[in-house]
């Protein structure tokens, strides 16, 4: 998803890939269960509550430090973005009430409207299911990722980060997003069915509509993951 994402989005993804080949710095279980492994303080403050107090090697901190930027990272976007989306939606809702009253004569100013406002909608749908898929996927990626830190290093430090942190977050908890893609759904089905037999009213080419249809079941899909496993606790 990050190479079909808006390329204004891909420098807040969570950077797996950099964070995994990190890994392979990391004291293993082995190496712990030796007392081969250096320790460090925690220190500064970008490590969270759950790892004050622990003794970790140098590039173990700095992993942990990397992993809470990745972590600011991705919800800092994802709040921006669920707001430029109120924005959005608080705009269409508002014109599609202009255009449904008996006086909105400036609505025939523009040939075919109503098909074009619902395209408008579908866009609006289309950014809000790809900004609901941006924060799912993250949690995914912090999830798999401490699962395989965990894995390599014998600790045991995934259950205590997504509880935190994560599932606390907006990441987790969008239920202002997810009202907003209902009431856009409704909206949508009130202009439409009212202006049916209008002409072009055909409003998404099939690929557009085959790329929402896709990120819909992805997201249904991933929601049912493992890793959401406590979300709700």
């Amino acid at each position: 998803m990050v190479e079909l994402s808006d390329p204004e989005w891909v420098p807040f993804w969570m950077n797996y890939k950099l964070l995994k080949k990190m890994i392979h710095d990391l004291p293993t279980a082995e190496l712990r269960e030796t007392g081969g492994e250096s320790t460090a303080e925690s220190g500064g403050g970008l490590v969270n509550d759950f790892m004050q107090g622990l003794n970790k090697s140098p590039e173990e901190v700095k992993w942990f430090k990397l992993l809470y930027e990745e972590f600011q990272k991705a919800r800092w976007f994802f709040e921006k973005g669920s707001q430029e989306l109120t924005i959005r939606e608080e705009r269409l809702r508002k014109g599609c009430a202009v255009m449904q009253r008996s006086d909105a004569r400036h609505v025939h100013l523009v040939a075919d409207y109503p098909p074009l406002l619902a395209k408008s909608i579908c866009r609006l749908y289309k950014d809000m299911t790809l900004l609901e898929n941006f924060a799912i996927l993250n949690v995914v990626a912090f999830s798999k990722i401490l699962k395989k830190h965990d894995s390599v290093t014998g600790s045991n430090t995934r259950h205590a980060f997504m509880v935190t942190n994560v599932f606390k977050s907006s990441l987790c908890v969008h239920s202002d997003l997810c009202d907003m893609i209902d009431r856009c759904k409704a909206m949508y089905e009130t202009i439409f069915g009212q202006f049916s037999s209008s002409p072009n009213n055909g409003v998404l080419d099939e690929d557009e509509q085959l790329f929402i249809d896709m990120v819909i079941q992805m997201n249904n899909e991933m929601s049912l993951s493992p890793a959401f496993v406590g979300a709700d606790e």
